[in-house]
């Protein structure tokens, strides 16, 4: 996490979409403690690793243009920006390799069609029309998560339960069976888009969201998506040549975020996919372990100065927890100081931070607003810096002025917010 976190509200995983249990998944029927089976452990299926597909990485509102840049700058091809996210055309491999590199992205879908639907039955009929037996298998756990809004098919809830339906219908006319249906961790998940008389169908690929990196073991108050931080470092400027200093840390994810940029580390090496669980992957598993292996010959030395710190200390003990469970404790300097008192950093750099802020702190609270005042103010005395924050515009207009080089707006949590970078010069 970034920020001190000091008076933010807390905030819980935000909802994927109405669904029929209200989770924006279908209700479990597995059996309590059966355990779920694994991608190398299920009946081959028979795909073709060299078939074209097509993808949708998601990002948060607002960052769609950085994901994009992202997706250019490794060799994705296809490489389009739509709402909510950027599709991008590939193989498989392709897929696999998103899921390993991508830092912004939320998710990774691959696309098994589309249909034009008028109702329940068009959709039972578009889904039993897709290539199902490529993916699953009744011995392989399903879920499914729908969004609509489409006046034939208003509830998301039915949607994902007639999509349901239709999937394990299919497996039992195939294999005499039907698949469980596991909300907490399915082997193949389906996601339904629905709008304006079309159905997208896709294969979720990634399985837990991709800004679960799994190193954040220790959290404080309100802290910063792992996606949405290295957002903010890519935004930056920052390419990991200089020092680079989060003066409000929390959790440390903004100097995490930073190191792993720096040592040019996958994110999503030391962690495990959906696409693992599918039925068909062993027709993918080697080219899947060339992936990971290539990305840990790319692995470099991180020689920036990345610092770290913020005023309270339990904040100061989760940041080095968490940047050792990251690999990059010996990297990182994290110490205890106050933000209002920061210094220049060695022939100027980089800051970086998502500052307090929240549903509980109004934008003209007087001390929030005098925090503001000096902190803003102790950054722009040191020229030759730049700033790249979150906070809510009006915060950070009072803190640096209206005239940042860039910024975006998006939503942290359920708060508007503002990614901006200022140049300091002269102390202005």
């Amino acid at each position: 996490m970034s920020g001190s976190g000091q008076g933010r509200k807390r905030r819980g995983k935000p909802p994927r979409g109405r669904a029929a249990n209200q989770s924006g998944r279908l209700g479990s029927n597995r059996r309590q403690g059966a355990p779920s089976p694994r991608g190398g452990g299920q009946p081959p299926t028979e795909i073709d690793p060299e078939a074209p597909r097509r993808f949708l990485a998601t990002a948060a509102r607002g960052t769609e243009e950085v994901l994009r840049d992202e997706l250019v700058s490794l060799g994705f091809g296809g490489v389009a920006t739509v709402p909510g996210g950027v599709r991008f055309d590939g193989r498989i491999t392709d897929g696999m390799r998103a899921c390993l590199w991508l830092r912004t992205a939320g998710r990774i879908l691959m696309s098994l069609g589309e249909s034009r639907v008028r109702g329940p039955d068009q959709l039972y009929d578009a889904v039993r029309a897709l290539p199902l037996t490529d993916w699953y298998h009744p011995k392989a756990s399903i879920a499914v998560f729908a969004r609509t809004s489409d006046p034939h098919l208003r509830h998301s809830g039915f949607t994902a339960l007639k999509t349901k339906d239709a999937i394990v219908d299919a497996m039992r006319d195939v294999h005499g069976r039907r698949p469980d249906v596991d909300t907490k961790r399915p082997d193949v998940t389906m996601v339904v888009h629905v709008r304006d008389g079309r159905a997208r169908f896709y294969l979720e690929v990634n399985g837990a969201p991709l800004n679960q990196r799994g190193y954040r073991k220790r959290d404080v108050e309100a802290p910063l998506k792992e996606t949405l931080a290295a957002t903010m470092i890519l935004m930056s400027g920052w390419a990991g040549s200089g020092p680079i200093h989060d003066p409000m840390c929390g959790s440390g994810t903004l100097a995490i975020e930073a190191a792993l940029i720096a040592a040019n580390r996958a994110p999503g090496l030391e962690r495990e996919f959906g696409f693992q669980r599918w039925p068909a992957f062993g027709a993918i598993e080697t080219r899947w372990a060339a992936l990971r292996e290539d990305a840990a010959s790319k692995c470099r030395s991180i020689r920036a100065p990345i610092m770290a710190s913020d005023i309270d200390g339990s904040a100061v003990m989760a940041a080095r927890a968490n940047a050792h469970n990251a690999g990059v404790g010996d990297r990182i300097m994290i110490r205890k100081a106050d933000a209002r008192e920061i210094g220049p950093l060695l022939g100027g750099g980089t800051f970086v931070l998502n500052p307090p802020y929240g549903e509980r702190l109004a934008s003209d609270d007087p001390m929030l607003g005098k925090l503001y005042d000096r902190f803003g103010a102790a950054m722009r005395a040191h020229p030759g810096h730049h700033v790249t924050l979150i906070a809510p515009q009006a915060l950070i207009t009072r803190a640096f002025g209206d005239s940042p080089l860039h910024h975006i707006d998006v939503r942290n949590g359920k708060i508007p917010c503002r990614i901006a970078t200022f140049a300091t010069s002269d102390g202005r």
